[in-house]
């Protein structure tokens, strides 16, 4: 065996002298199977194995690449029953002198070394005349883990040391022959360490030779587990009767992440919304039944009917770290009835003879807050509602309808708990039909127009045809008078007559409130009296200019159903009028009218 093949980890000798009571470690870069017999030959060989077999002539050894060799007794030295720690020592005699050898034997009286390892030249030193025995390497190697780093201290060797390798490997596998850093000093940070991870550490001293020594002890570290990431705020889905005052409450909540392993399970925690503390409901393995992708479901079954309570979810890992509390929600046991359906729209088609026709209604899907949607109910608008049938889907028609008749419909939901919604009249805000009102107008002039006029006021009649092509939307015209009013002494009496094109888009928000926009241009008729001169002294002429001038507008626009057919709105824009120089100001409108169903529809 060459000197070369000497770099694995050893283990001392079991002997009295407590200087060489130390403990090795495993090869340099790194591994080996501990062997506890160590066989000396007379040409300076040092074998390692087992011994398995012994004679007065002969020696059988198991060797550590799992061969069986037999060696002749007549060319051994000595065997050594004991793991012998085969580096390099310093040995420090009571004169002052210092040795570095190689200790390869020692009894009562004395140390048996060799200057060359795997040379059978060896001296021996009386114990009276050593002071001490020290080895070459660090030693009493230790560590602190944090979650991506271990703070690594240890004891220097013997002699000079000009710098140390730290060596870091994962629990299983080789050390690498790179190290992971390198210090003068005797403490060191790993940093960039995976969390949740187990790591085997030692460390080397290099001289100034450049000679690197035995590694200390191994220390084994784990880096500390991250807990999981907080689920996401849960989401109340639906809730079903049970009877007696008892209710089953679905709920779910985005599933969580965990950025050093995999979420092993889930705490559910409930309370009522007035006690302090929460107790766990349920712990739910992961992957659990996912309601959407992404998302993880929870039955609360058998809790109290009308009560108010508050959730919160936590995630655990597979090391049972658990994360922080999801955002809370908090939802009644009390059923809140579904919103009504929307956008119901109908049509009309006549039959054969021309004298009935069917009516056919159709709508958006109802929204439930706490629960589902079943089905929907259509009732025919009367003194007393007639009630005309329930359905699952989103379409219903009424049959035989007098062709003379243009009916109201209300459609209302109901869910899965047996509440019904508020009535949705169709004939209020969706039926196609047509807009006539009378509104005062207020103009409030910016710019060079605040410098000629205070204000305009006025009235205008607008005439409209509402959801004629899509529900929404609106066409109309608008004409009227506005009176100007003088904002200079050489500014007199003045007056516009406008006629507007008027587009507009609504969205419901309440059976009796639309809210939208509006655009509208054309032009307008002007008759304006100014100073035609100015004399300092007394006298003015004044004369009358007439023009025609375009109009561009454009804004919010409100609407209110009070009754049946009665229409209120309101709207608030700008407002230019297009001369050489253009004239802007900010148009405020509030009108009410009288809505009719187009026939045929």
């Amino acid at each position: 065996m060459s000197k070369n093949d000497a770099f694995p980890f050893r283990k001392p000798m079991k002997k009295l002298h407590l200087c060489s009571l130390m403990i090795g470690t495993a090869v340099l870069l790194f591994t080996s199977t501990a062997y506890a017999e160590h066989v000396f030959l007379k040409n300076g060989a040092i074998i390692k194995g087992t011994v398995t077999g012994e004679t007065a002539d002969e020696l059988t050894l198991d060797l550590q690449n799992g061969a069986v060799k037999t060696y002749q007794q007549k060319d051994i030295i000595r065997v050594l029953y004991t793991e012998l720690y085969l580096g390099v020592q310093y040995v420090r005699l009571v004169d002052g002198k210092v040795i570095q050898a190689y200790m390869v034997d020692e009894d009562q009286n004395s140390y048996t070394f060799r200057k060359n390892l795997y040379s059978p030249e060896e001296f021996k030193i009386p114990r009276a005349d050593v002071l001490f025995i020290a080895r070459n390497n660090p030693n009493k190697l230790a560590g602190k883990a944090d979650y991506t780093s271990a703070e690594l201290t240890w004891l220097p060797p013997m002699g000079e040391v000009k710098e140390y390798r730290i060596y870091v490997k994962e629990k299983f596998g080789a050390y690498p022959k790179k190290p992971a850093g390198t210090t003068t000093g005797t403490r060191y940070t790993v940093k960039d360490l995976k969390s949740c991870t187990e790591y085997r550490m030692i460390v080397t001293a290099v001289n100034e030779k450049g000679k690197e020594s035995l590694p200390s002890n191994e220390i084994e570290l784990e880096t500390i587990n991250y807990a999981p990431d907080a689920p996401g705020r849960p989401r109340h889905i639906i809730a079903a009767d049970r009877g007696k005052g008892l209710v089953d409450v679905d709920v779910a909540w985005p599933a969580a992440a965990d950025r050093d392993g995999t979420v092993a399970a889930y705490n559910v925690y409930l309370k009522k919304a007035k006690d302090r503390e929460f107790s766990r409901a349920a712990r739910i393995a992961a992957p659990a039944k996912a309601v959407e992708p992404g998302e993880i479901s929870h039955t609360f079954k058998g809790i109290a009917d009308k009560t108010e309570y508050v959730m919160a979810v936590t995630a655990l890992d597979a090391k049972n770290a658990e994360s922080d509390k999801s955002a809370l929600l908090n939802f009644s046991t009390r059923n809140t009835p579904p919103n009504p359906p929307r956008q119901v729209n109908k049509t009309r088609e006549l039959s054969a003879g021309g004298r009935k026709v069917d009516i056919r209604l159709s709508w958006n899907e109802a929204s439930d807050p706490d629960g589902r949607v079943l089905k929907y109910r259509v009732y025919r608008k009367a003194a007393r509602n007639v009630r005309l049938g329930e359905t699952a889907d989103t379409v219903f028609t009424a049959k035989n309808i007098d062709a003379a008749e243009n009916p109201d419909f209300i459609v209302t939901a109901i869910d899965n708990r047996g509440a019904e919604s508020e009535a949705y009249a169709l004939k209020k805000l969706v039926s196609p039909g047509v807009n006539l009102l009378a509104r005062t107008i207020f103009l409030c002039p910016l710019g060079d127009f605040a410098d000629m006029y205070d204000a305009a006021a006025g009235a205008a009649v607008f005439f409209s045809f509402d959801s004629f092509a899509a529900h929404g939307l609106a066409l109309g015209i608008e004409t009227g008078y506005w009176k100007l009013m003088p904002g200079h002494e050489l500014i007199g009496s003045s007056y516009m007559v406008p006629v507007l094109a008027e587009i507009s888009y609504s969205f419901d928000i309440t059976r009796f409130f639309r809210i939208g926009m509006y655009a509208s241009g054309g032009g307008a008729y002007s008759s304006v009296t100014h100073a035609k001169k100015y004399m300092p002294v007394y006298d003015v002429t004044r004369e009358t200019e007439t023009s025609f001038d375009g109009i561009v507008s454009g804004g919010l626009l409100c609407e209110f159903v009070i009754k049946s057919r009665l229409v209120v709105d309101v709207k608030i824009g700008y407002l230019a009028i297009l001369e050489a120089e253009p004239m802007h100001c900010m148009i405020f409108g509030a009108g009410i009218g009288y809505r009719f169903d187009m026939p045929g529809r």
